[in-house]
């Protein structure tokens, strides 16, 4: 059996990959913007490796996609991406309600 922080650790973890996702496709929903552009929106700003992979995840799953050649791109939130925010957030909402409930 894992120690009572270990569990509180990975729990928070869980929570802020979920809600960075979330954050990110936000913004993505604001405006496209370069990768340095989107992670200079965030606030806090997450680690820049956490940051990366999260976007090519997201671009792997179809929630993201970049456009332009070279070096420079711009990251576009999809249909799919839209998709998920909208869900995401309903749900995160009525989670919260129950938890937050007396």
């Amino acid at each position: 059996m894992l120690p009572l922080n270990e569990l509180v650790e990975k729990t928070e973890r869980a929570v802020e990959t979920a809600v960075l996702w979330l954050r990110i496709l936000k913004a993505l929903k604001r405006k496209p913007s370069y990768m340095s552009e989107l992670r200079r929106e965030l606030n806090p700003r997450p680690h820049m490796t956490t940051f990366q992979l999260s976007l090519y995840l997201m671009e792997r799953m179809g929630l993201v996609r970049r456009e332009g050649a070279g070096r420079v791109k711009t990251w576009h939130i999809t249909e799919k991406g839209l998709e998920v925010l909208n869900r995401a957030t309903e749900h995160l909402k009525r989670q919260m309600a129950v938890i937050l409930e007396p």
